[in-house]
This record gives C-alpha cells, structure tokens and sequence, in this order.
C-alpha cells in the first residue's frame, strides 16, 4: 500500500471523482489519457503531469513498486492498469482474464463455459443486436439484420433490464445496488430507477452475480453487470463490465442515493484496503434527457432546471461536475415521497407500468 505516484488512465468525465479521491489520499498523481483535451484537465494541480497512454510503461519501470495503476470506469484503462500492475504486485488486479486477450465474445465464452445463459449467438444476414466486439455501453449498438467487421449478432431479448453494481474484495463479492434501467429504445437507458439494497441471504439476484463474477475470476474492483429478466423469469447478463460504472452512476448516482463512495471502494479492494460496507435503503432515480426520451415529460428539462432542481432536492453540484445539462438525480428516504418527486418526471401513461416493474423486482429478485 506504500507507494507514492497513482497513474490514473482517465477517458470522459466521469474519472474527476477518481482524481479527488488521489488528491485526497495526497498521491503524487500521473494521468494517462490520449486526448489531449481530456475532460479532468482544467481540475488538475500545478504538480500534477498527463501524458499518452502508450508512455505508462516508462512510468512502471522508472517507479517499479512506487507506482498504482487505477482506471475505474474506463474498460482499456482498467485492462491496462490490470496489466501493468500485476507486473509490480499481483494482487492488485481486478481479473486475470485481463492479462490475455479479452473482449466481449470472450467474456461471452467464460459464461458459457460456467454454464451460465447468455444471448444467442444470430447468423449471418438474420435480425438481432450488432454489437462492436471491443465496444462500451450502448455505444455501437444496433437492431438490424446486416453484419460488420469487428461486431459480432446477438438474439435481441425481451423483458426487464436491470443494472448491478458490485465490490470485490479478495474474491469475496458484494452488490452494492440495483436498479430498474427505464429504456428509451432498444439500448438506451432514459432512467435508472434504484431497488431496494441486495439481502444478505441467497436471494436470485445474489447467487446470479456471485455466478457472474466466479465465471469471470474477479478478485477486487468494482463491477457493472446488465441483464434481462426474460419471459421464463430468467435472468440473462447481456452485458459484464470489469469497471465501475459509468455516465454519473458510480462517481454520483450510488453516492448521493445510499450514501457509499463506490470509486473509494474500488481503489482500497486494488491497494488491498479493507473497508467495511453498510448499505441503506435509499430510493433515488438518474434521468438521462435525450432527443428520444419516451417516458420522461421533456419540458422538465428547460433551461433552468440544472441549478434549480438540484438546489430544491439539496443535491450538491459544486464546480458543475455533472457537465451537462442532460442529467438529474432525484431521492428521498421515504417511499411516498420519493415516488411523488419521481411521477412529476413520467409521462401519466409511463408511470404505473414502471411501478409495476419496480415492484415486482423488489419481490423477486430479493
């Protein structure tokens, strides 16, 4: 856990978080990222340096064991801190898998082989998702019957899509949240609607994400896994991130909601840190406005609402962190008030059919 220099591979927004996190812990911080306008830039300190990605490993060899690689949202940041890290200390990885050639067919292949269902693989010129075989999120994602170099077709399933956000530590797992994800379209979430905290006992939910994870070799880190609850009630991941989730999720969504630092617990799992979780109930929701938003009233998003909103439901947004006008959190300890705040935001027609999944995931999946 001694050591001085943290190289922190950003990528987005959603690494300042991290970056605070270091300042925090008083590191000698190195950001690593190929974009020369990266998003965390103008935060930065006057002792703080950056440079490409592809120079980390000068910076391995220069520190050796006075050096932790950390990218807890970034999939190429993760895999790279995994492999330069395992070189100094091999305890502080995330997955072995990411030592070797990964992607998201071969992590498809590592469920399989534990015997867990994951979407059909669809052939050639028939109808299902084309998914970018190196892609992130919902990025590069479409519903279409052509195929593509570098995606590889999955059978499109219907059902209820849910989110998961966990921690390792020592390959011992815990989920920190779960949420009803309200999409838009076939892949874009509009709203994350947060469920109640993951019981200690086995519930369904539990023993499919300690399933996940063993299948994955997961150590330590956080996690970000999607699945659909189909027809037959099973529940189907579509979707295994080795990081911590992004777009506002780990780095304020779970933090204002049910009040854990997520990022925070993914840095002291990889230094090797143990800290102790206690997860509250908390009802909260993140809207995400889009061109294409279907369930949420669009004139709620006017101008104003950025500053208005959070400072009426004392959510803190110091320094514009959130970057845009696009997002809004919204919670409250109590359930009646909570969903009160929560139709203000729905369409009249949307709002029973979410509450009817809300429900029902509450009772089974816990």
């Amino acid at each position: 856990m001694n050591f001085k220099f943290v190289g922190l591979i950003t990528g987005g927004r959603w690494h300042l978080e991290a970056y605070r996190i270091l300042r925090a812990n008083k590191k000698k911080i190195i950001i690593f990222d190929d974009n020369k306008n990266f998003y965390i830039k103008k935060y930065l300190k006057k002792d703080d340096s950056f440079y490409n990605i592809s120079e980390a490993n000068k910076f391995k060899i220069k520190h050796k064991s006075n050096i932790f690689f950390w990218s807890p949202i970034n999939d190429y940041g993760a895999l790279i801190s995994d492999r330069l890290n395992y070189q100094i200390n091999k305890k502080r990885i995330r997955t072995p898998i990411n030592l070797k050639k990964i992607n998201k067919e071969i992590i498809k292949k590592k469920l399989i082989l534990n015997k867990i269902k994951v979407p059909r693989k669809i052939k050639e010129k028939e109808f299902g998702l084309l998914k970018r075989i190196n892609g992130s999120g919902s990025r590069n994602i479409f519903l279409t019957k052509r195929d593509k170099v570098g995606f590889y077709k999955e059978e499109y399933i219907k059902g209820i899509e849910i989110s998961v956000e966990t921690i390792s530590f020592r390959k011992k797992h815990r989920i920190i949240a779960t949420s009803l994800r309200i999409l838009a379209n076939y892949k874009s979430a509009e709203c994350i609607l947060l469920l109640k905290k993951a019981s200690k006992n086995k519930s369904i939910i539990h023993n499919k994400i300690n399933n996940i994870l063993n299948a994955l070799k997961i150590i330590n880190g956080s996690c970000h896994i999607e699945l659909i609850l189909n027809s037959k009630n099973e529940l189907i991941p579509i979707d295994c991130n080795i990081r911590a989730g992004g777009s506002g999720i780990s780095s304020i969504f779970i933090n204002k909601t049910i009040k854990i630092n997520l990022l925070k617990l993914d840095y002291h799992s990889l230094i090797g840190k143990y800290t102790s979780i206690k997860v509250i109930n908390g009802y909260g929701a993140i809207f995400y406005y889009s061109n294409i938003n279907k369930n949420i009233k669009k004139n709620y998003f006017d101008k104003n609402f950025y500053f208005e909103k959070f400072k009426k439901y004392n959510i803190q947004n110091k320094n514009n962190d959130l970057g845009r006008k696009s997002l809004l959190i919204i919670n409250n300890a109590n359930k009646n008030k909570f969903f009160n705040i929560f139709n203000k935001y729905i369409k009249k027609n949307s709002q029973e059919i979410i509450l009817k999944k809300w429900n029902y995931l509450n009772d089974f999946l816990f």
